[in-house]
């Protein structure tokens, strides 16, 4: 493009050109007659009338509107009014899009849980006019920007990614139940690759991948009882010890496990403090999958109300796997 300023009163080197931008977030580079003239700097003289080559050319992977508004000088001082020049610069899709990760992901993941296994932030130069507003363009509308994701590997089918790049498990891992195929097999050591690209037709896509491999890791989980009831009644007489028998299938079933490694054996029972019986008093001792030592015995000459409907006393017992997470409560009513 060519732009003139006239000067009645002179004719050579009688003008000098200046310019501001309205765009700081993309400036380009202007030259007038091929030499570089910097925003608010002021150009050499040129003759009155002169017709000036004005050439633009955009930074790299900058993309928008710019105004440039040129003013002329004379050598007194006296300016012109304004000349505004618009610059359209459009998009191309030619860079790359990038999952900014250089090198393969490894994540640990505690086995029941629902959230977030890895957060990717790809971004790509196309997505935005401004490089401050690129970072985790996961959301962008932009032709040729748009994020699309694809998982393979071994154990792809065991995960999902959203919108924004949030990797997750379709379910939630069960360390006790693997159910990976990558690694060894059942070593709950997950194997996946991530894709990301920015055109829904992959063959017209830039893409980008990386590896991940996620390890699921054991939480403690309180032990349980196999018949999976937790409150029972009993029947007792007067001045009578009721003793549990393992063997006698009126009894509670109070079979117990716990499914993590090594805790079978250490589960403890005891009578949950203040919770012991107001009436009578409950008794039980032992370690492993069943208590040693089971009892209730109520207070001398203590008597229920008669009405069978309704509990006359109450006790709860706790099995621990001495993990310091919580312990199992098993409820007890009992009919005098």
């Amino acid at each position: 493009m060519e732009i003139a300023a006239y000067d009645p009163e002179l004719t050579s080197n009688a003008i000098t050109w200046s310019y501001t931008s309205n765009n700081s977030v993309m400036p380009g580079v202007v030259k007038l007659n091929g030499t570089t003239l910097a925003e608010g700097a002021t150009s050499v003289f040129f003759n009155s009338g002169a017709l000036v080559t004005v050439d633009y050319a955009p930074q790299a992977d900058f993309y928008g509107e710019e105004t440039l508004t040129f003013v002329a000088k004379d050598s007194i001082g006296l300016v012109s009014s304004d000349l505004k020049i618009v610059i359209q610069v459009d998009p191309v899709d030619t860079d790359p899009i990038s999952l900014n990760e250089s090198a393969p992901i490894f994540a640990s993941f505690a086995e029941e849980g629902t959230g977030t296994v890895h957060d990717f932030n790809p971004t790509d130069p196309d997505s935005h006019a401004n490089p401050a507003s690129r970072p985790d363009n996961n959301k962008s509308g932009t032709d040729g920007a748009e994020i699309y994701y694809t998982l393979s590997g071994a154990d792809a089918d065991k995960f999902q990614i959203s919108a924004i790049g949030e990797l997750t498990f379709i379910s939630p891992p069960d360390y006790e139940t693997p159910l990976n195929v990558g690694g060894a097999g059942g070593d709950n050591i997950y194997e996946l690759t991530v894709q990301v690209r920015d055109h829904s037709d992959l063959a017209l896509s830039s893409t980008d991948s990386q590896d991940v491999t996620v390890t699921v890791t054991p939480i403690n989980e309180l032990p349980t009882l196999i018949g999976g009831i937790y409150d029972f009644n009993i029947t007792v007489d007067e001045d009578v010890t009721w003793t549990w028998d393992p063997n006698d299938f009126s009894h509670p079933n109070l079979n117990a496990r716990d499914v993590d490694a090594g805790h079978q054996a250490k589960l403890t029972w005891t009578v949950k403090p203040g919770a012991k019986g107001n009436i009578g008093t409950a008794s039980v001792s032992g370690t492993g999958s069943v208590p040693s030592s089971f009892t209730y015995l109520t207070k001398q000459d203590m008597q229920g109300d008669g009405n069978v409907s309704t509990q006359d006393d109450s006790f709860v017992l706790q099995l621990s796997d001495q993990n310091g997470t919580g312990v199992t409560e098993i409820n007890f009513n009992v009919f005098i």
